[in-house]
């Protein structure tokens, strides 16, 4: 399978995760998860228009970005989503 469209899924994969995660958290771990929500949107955008970069073995960051509040880290299966976006990116988009 592509791994543009690989990435697509583990996207919105986590998309849905932090929808699910909202309903859990403060107000404003909300507006947090809601701001990564557009930016996941805006490199699903930029996927679409093949203008994403390659990795070059780096990450796009969710991981950290949820490592920041322990709430949001302890919800195992948005972490897990994050983590596994990361890697992917990391690992299989070096090149398209």
């Amino acid at each position: 399978m592509n791994k543009k469209i690989i990435l697509k899924e583990k996207i919105n994969i986590l998309i849905s995760e932090i929808q699910k995660a909202q309903s859990s958290v403060s107000i404003d771990k909300r507006k947090y998860l809601e701001n990564l929500k557009i930016q996941l949107l805006k490199n699903m955008q930029m996927l679409d228009n093949n203008t994403l970069p390659e990795s070059n073995g780096g990450v796009m960051g969710v991981t950290k970005c949820l490592s920041q509040f322990d709430d949001l880290a302890n919800i195992y299966s948005l972490y897990n989503a994050a983590y596994d976006l990361d890697s992917y990116f990391k690992e299989q988009c070096k090149k398209w």
